[in-house]
């Protein structure tokens, strides 16, 4: 947790100094940003949240130092993590960050430069900001990787198109070496991707042929050998072959070989014959540009109908789409309405049934005890009615006392099976002795 705690506190101090980041705290921070990033254990999301406190430098110093041997997850949150370039300060966040990434991953630069840069001509406040960032003095981005990066050629040439166009600029005010550097990477790029004979490899090495135009005459020279050696089937787009090289106009800087002064003179009849074999060459290439641009607008123009007509093919489909959707709105609505009165009929018989069982219930609690009242009363009725005809029959019972002669003996007997008999009769029946009723 140390490196956190020190970016915490180096975090403060720039909020105290109104986000004022000298040289060394600069470093400092960076150094910080990609100890965190590298390091398994920290919480690397919280950094970048207080990140927003420090100067972009700093940050994109510290991404860059650490984007090689970051995990490729942290890769993915950082990339999540970079805002869109809808203000100032975001904008110039994504231009240090792309310049800071050239070197390490020409890829994910030239991607951030794509969300940079938009479509149409960028404002000048956009077109200052990439001038300031990218080809600043010891912040130049490594332009050939860009060329190299494993991305759509389209995507590459758009955005290597775009900073050509801010960068030939001849208010931009970037030094010969940069826009050198960059006219290198375009035809490397167009070299690479095999570009030579499409508009957009045309457009890059026309870009690069009017810029080669406004060197010095040791620069031309220097970029004729670089050609010859690297790309010598492209010598031919940029150089005459009588004569190479063409005379350096008055107003143009001091050649980079050596001084102007000690450069030999040339004649005003060589000069001009260079000027129109020069100008003859670029009407070739002017008339061998203009026929494939008439070819690409016939295409072009085959590509919009082929393209309208299945923008009207997809309206058809659309409309199909839309009616069948209608109709299925139509039928959910129609199942929805059935689905609730179905519901409120269960409801209504379910509330039905209920009431009938709890009648039922009730029902059968009141049948119960008028049975159990009939039975007790009939009970009863019944206890009276063998209560009484006991009575009848026992008026001459003598008491317990009474000595029981034989004869009297015989009188209760038979006093005693009549009572059995009158039992009998009511339904009492009586099971017989050991030795049974004779």
């Amino acid at each position: 947790m140390q490196y956190m705690d020190d970016f915490k506190a180096l975090a403060d101090s720039v909020r105290k100094k109104k986000g004022r980041m000298d040289a060394s705290a600069r470093k400092k921070g960076a150094d910080l940003i990609a100890a965190i990033l590298t390091a398994p254990e920290q919480d690397f999301k919280e950094m970048l949240v207080i990140a927003e406190e420090l100067q972009s430098e700093a940050v994109a110093d510290g991404i860059a130092m650490a984007w090689p041997t970051m995990p490729a997850e942290r890769r993915v949150e950082v990339r999540r993590w970079i805002p869109a370039p809808q203000t100032e300060r975001s904008q110039r966040r994504i231009a240090l960050l792309a310049a800071a990434l050239g070197e390490a991953d020409g890829t994910t630069a030239l991607e951030l430069l794509d969300g940079l840069i938009p479509e149409r001509t960028p404002n000048k406040e956009l077109k200052r900001l990439i001038v300031t960032s990218l080809f600043a003095d010891g912040r130049v981005i490594a332009f050939d990787n860009l060329a190299k990066a494993s991305v759509r050629s389209r995507l590459a040439s758009r955005v290597l198109g775009a900073l050509a166009n801010v960068a030939f600029e001849a208010s931009s005010g970037i030094e010969h070496m940069p826009r050198y550097l960059l006219c290198l990477a375009m035809v490397n790029f167009v070299a690479i991707q095999k570009l030579g004979q499409s508009s957009d490899g045309r457009d890059l090495l026309s870009k690069v042929g009017a810029e080669a135009e406004r060197w010095p005459q040791g620069l031309r020279e220097k970029f004729e050998g670089w050609l010859k050696n690297e790309q010598p089937e492209l010598v031919a787009q940029f150089f005459t072959p009588a004569s190479t090289l063409a005379p350096p106009r008055a107003s143009v800087a001091t050649d980079y070989s050596q001084p102007q002064s000690s450069k030999p003179s040339i004649g005003s009849e060589t000069a001009q014959s260079r000027v129109d074999q020069y100008l003859d060459e670029r009407a070739r290439f002017l008339t061998v540009e203009m026929a494939a641009l008439s070819q690409f607008r016939v295409s072009l123009a085959e590509r919009q109908n082929e393209l309208e007509q299945q923008i009207d093919a997809l309206k058809n489909r659309e409309s199909e789409l839309n009616k069948k959707i209608s109709d299925l709105w139509s039928s959910c609505t129609a199942l929805e309405s059935r689905l609730s009165s179905t519901t409120q009929q269960a409801a209504q018989l379910e509330q039905a049934l209920a009431t009938a069982l709890a009648e039922k219930k009730a029902e059968h609690e009141k049948l119960i005890q008028q049975i159990t009242a009939n039975a007790h009363g009939r009970l009863a009725e019944f206890k009276n009615q063998v209560a009484l005809t006991l009575a009848r029959h026992l008026v001459d019972l003598p008491s317990r006392e009474t000595p029981v002669s034989a004869e009297l003996g015989r009188v209760l007997l038979l006093q005693f099976h009549q009572l059995v008999d009158v039992l009998t009769e009511l339904g009492i029946k009586i099971p017989n002795g050991r030795s049974g009723r004779q």
